[in-house]
C-alpha cells in the first residue's frame, strides 16, 4: 500500500517511476494507491492519468494497481459495523469499527502494530497472543468514464480540431503582423495585442489542445498539467483583455485625445499590462510548484489554487463589463450616426461597426472561458462527486472554444481598428 505522498515525494520530486519497479521485486503481487480528498469531495478517476514526468512509461505493466481514497480526518465517511469473527464479548468488537472503505489505511497500522504486540514476535509484549490479524479488502477491476470519454475518438478530435484553428490564428496574426511593420504600425497597442493573444496565446493554448484533455489523457505530470490547466496563457491574454478593453474604449470615445491625455493613456495601458502579468505569472506558478517550492501562503492546497487563478478571472468578468457597456454605447453612436444628415455612415461609425462584431465574440469567449476557469478550480479534485461533463464540457470544451473566440475576437478588432487608423493617416 502506498499513498500519493508517498508518490510524490518518491516520483514526483525526483521526477522518475524507479521507486514503482520494487514492489514485485520483493514479492508483492498487488499495490493499493491510496489519494487525497478535498473537503468537498474524492476522486479516484482522476489519479490515473498522474504521472512522475512527461511522456512517462509504464514503469511495472505486470503490476496490477488498485486506486483508494484517503479520507479527511474530519470528512463524510461510511460508518458500518464490522462482522465479530473472533467471538469476542468486546462490545468495540460486536460493531463500533468504522467501515474499511473509508479507513484501509488505518485499519492497516493498527493490523501491523497488534501483529507486533500481541503476534508470535519476540518482541511483542504479549507474544503470548500468539495474534494474526489480516486486513481484507473487496478489490474491482472498473471502468473510468472520464478517461474513456476523454481518449474516444470524437472527443480527440473535438481536441485536434480546436488546435487546428488555433494554429490558423497563429498565421493569421503573422500575417497581421507582417502588415503592422509594413505600415509602420508595429510600435502600438493592437500590434501588442495581435502578437500576444494571437501568437503566444495559440502557442500554449494550441500545445494544450494538441497533447490534452490534461489530467485525463494518461499522461499527467503534476506540474505541467496544473500548470498548462489553470494559467499558461493566462497572465499574458488576461492584459491583451486588459489592453483590448482600453483600446475599444478609445474608439468608442470617438474624438483625439490631447497629448497630454495621449501619455496618460499610454501609461495606464502599460502599467495595467505590466501588473496582470507580473502578478499572475508570479502567483499563477506556486500552485503548479508546491511540492517543489513548499510555498502555500493560503493554507490548503485547494485555497492556494483559488488564490492563484480566481483573480485573473475575476479581472476578465470586470472586463466583460466594461465591453458591453462601451458596446452598448457604441451601438447608440451607429445608430445616431445613421439617423444623421444623409444617413451616411462616417470613418469613425465604419471602425465601430467592424470591430463590434469581434468585440462581441470576445464577449461571448471570455465568459466561456470563466466559466471553465471557475467550475475546473472547485471541481477537479473531488472530480467524482459531479456529473462528468464538470470536467470534460465545462472545464474542457468550454476552456478551448472560449480561447478561441476570444483570440479571434481580440486579434480581428485591434487589426481591424489599426487598419482603420493607417487608412485615415
Amino acid at each position: 500500500m502506498i499513498t500519493y505522498n508517498w508518490f510524490i515525494t518518491c516520483c514526483v520530486l525526483p521526477r522518475t517511476s524507479e521507486p514503482m519497479k520494487q514492489f514485485r521485486q520483493i514479492g508483492l503481487q498487488g499495490l493499493v494507491y491510496l489519494v487525497p480528498c478535498v473537503a468537498t469531495g474524492c476522486s479516484i478517476y482522476l489519479y490515473s492519468s498522474i504521472v512522475a514526468r512527461y511522456f512517462d512509461s509504464n514503469p511495472d505493466p505486470l503490476l496490477p494497481i488498485f486506486i483508494a481514497v484517503k479520507p479527511l480526518p474530519n470528512g463524510p465517511q461510511l460508518l458500518q459495523p464490522l462482522k465479530n469473527t473472533r467471538g469476542s464479548s468486546n462490545p468495540v468488537d460486536l460493531g463500533a469499527e468504522p467501515d474499511d472503505e473509508a479507513n484501509v489505511e488505518t485499519l492497516a497500522l493498527r493490523a501491523a502494530q497488534m501483529n507486533y504486540l500481541f503476534g508470535t514476535s519476540p518482541y511483542g509484549v504479549m507474544a503470548q497472543a500468539n495474534w494474526t490479524v489480516k486486513v481484507f479488502m473487496e478489490l474491482t477491476d472498473g471502468p473510468n468514464p472520464y478517461f474513456e470519454a476523454a481518449n474516444s475518438v470524437g472527443y480527440i478530435f473535438a481536441y485536434r480540431l480546436y488546435g487546428v484553428l488555433f494554429v490558423i490564428l497563429l498565421l493569421l496574426s503573422v500575417a497581421a503582423l507582417r502588415k503592422q511593420y509594413v505600415t509602420k504600425r508595429l510600435l502600438t497597442w493592437p500590434t501588442y495585442v495581435i502578437f500576444i493573444e494571437g501568437f503566444v496565446g495559440s502557442v500554449f493554448r494550441g500545445l494544450r489542445c494538441f497533447t490534452g484533455q490534461y489530467f485525463w489523457n494518461g499522461n499527467t505530470p503534476i506540474d505541467v498539467g496544473n500548470w498548462i490547466s489553470d494559467n499558461a496563457e493566462t497572465p499574458y491574454t488576461v492584459s491583451t483583455t486588459w489592453v483590448t478593453a482600453l483600446v475599444w474604449l478609445r474608439i468608442v470615445y470617438g474624438r483625439p485625445l490631447s497629448k497630454i491625455a495621449n501619455i496618460v493613456f499610454h501609461c495606464f495601458t502599460a502599467a495595467g499590462a505590466i501588473a496582470i502579468v507580473a502578478f499572475a505569472q508570479t502567483v499563477g506558478l506556486w500552485y503548479p510548484m508546491l511540492p517543489w517550492w513548499k510555498h502555500n501562503p493560503f493554507g490548503t492546497s485547494q485555497g492556494l489554487r483559488d488564490g492563484a487563478n480566481n483573480p485573473p478571472l475575476i479581472i476578465n468578468l470586470c472586463l466583460v463589463g466594461v465591453f458591453a457597456l462601451a458596446s452598448v454605447y457604441a451601438v447608440f453612436m451607429i445608430f445616431r450616426a445613421s439617423k444623421g444628415a444623409g444617413g451616411g455612415a462616417t470613418t469613425g461609425t465604419k471602425t465601430l461597426k467592424i470591430m463590434l462584431k469581434y468585440i462581441l465574440m470576445q464577449i461571448v469567449g471570455i465568459v466561456l472561458a470563466t466559466i471553465a476557469g471557475f467550475i475546473f478550480n472547485f471541481s477537479i479534485s473531488p472530480a467524482d462527486h459531479y456529473p462528468i461533463e464538470y470536467s470534460l464540457v465545462y472545464s474542457g470544451h468550454f476552456k478551448e472554444l472560449g480561447g478561441l473566440l476570444s483570440g479571434y475576437g481580440q486579434v480581428g478588432a485591434c487589426f481591424s481598428s489599426s487598419s482603420s487608423s493607417s487608412s485615415k493617416a
